[in-house]
C-alpha cells in the first residue's frame, strides 16, 4: 500500500514523519509548467512592443463570462486610477478569445495599453515576464505563483456567499495558494 501525493512540500511533513511509504505523482500545474526559453520571450516581447521602460501587469478575469462581466468594472476602474499615476504599463489581458469583444465595451475607457493573450503558451509566457499579475481566484494563482510573481487575488462574492462566508472565516484574505 502507497500513499500518493500531489506536491513535494508534503513528503517529508506528513508521509515520511509518520514512515508512510509514498510515490510522488506530481501537480499538472507544476509539473507540466516549464519555463518559456528566452527565444519564446524575445518573440513574445517583440510581438507586443514591449520595452524595457514599461511595467508589465497580466490581468485573468476569469474562465466564465458571468466571472468576467463582474470583474470588468473593477479592474476598468483600477486601471484608470494607475494611469493617473503611471503611463508605462502594458496590460496583457490572460483570457480566451470569445470574450474579447466583451472586455473591449468594458475596457473603451481604459487609457492603458492592452493586448489580449488567448494561446496557452503565451498566458504562460505572460505569467513569467509580469511585474505584477491581478487574478481571478483560482487554478491560474497557482500557476502565476510557479513563475514567482507578485499576484493580487481579486474575486467578486455575490452578497449571500459573502455573508454566508463572513460567518464562518476569520480571515480577512484567502487565496488557493493558502489552501493547498
Amino acid at each position: 500500500f502507497f500513499w500518493l501525493y500531489c506536491h513535494a512540500f508534503e513528503w517529508k511533513k506528513y508521509f515520511v514523519k509518520y514512515g508512510l511509504r509514498t510515490i510522488y505523482i506530481g501537480h499538472p500545474l507544476v509539473t507540466l509548467q516549464t519555463q518559456a526559453n528566452k527565444s519564446y520571450i524575445s518573440d513574445f516581447i517583440e510581438k507586443y512592443s514591449i520595452t524595457k521602460n514599461f511595467k508589465i501587469i497580466t490581468i485573468t478575469l476569469g474562465s466564465r463570462l458571468s466571472e468576467v462581466k463582474k470583474h470588468l468594472p473593477i479592474i476598468a476602474q483600477t486601471l484608470n486610477m494607475l494611469y493617473k499615476n503611471e503611463r508605462n504599463i502594458i496590460i496583457l489581458l490572460a483570457t480566451f478569445d470569445h470574450f474579447k469583444e466583451v472586455i473591449k465595451i468594458g475596457f473603451m475607457s481604459v487609457s492603458l495599453r492592452y493586448f489580449f493573450i488567448t494561446q496557452d503558451h503565451e498566458k504562460q509566457i505572460s505569467y513569467q515576464i509580469c511585474d505584477l499579475a491581478i487574478a481571478k481566484s483560482g487554478t491560474n494563482n497557482i500557476e502565476i505563483c510557479n513563475h514567482k510573481r507578485n499576484i493580487i487575488t481579486i474575486y467578486k462574492a455575490n452578497w449571500l456567499t459573502y455573508f454566508i462566508a463572513k460567518l464562518f472565516l476569520k480571515t480577512k484574505y484567502i487565496n488557493i495558494i493558502k489552501l493547498i
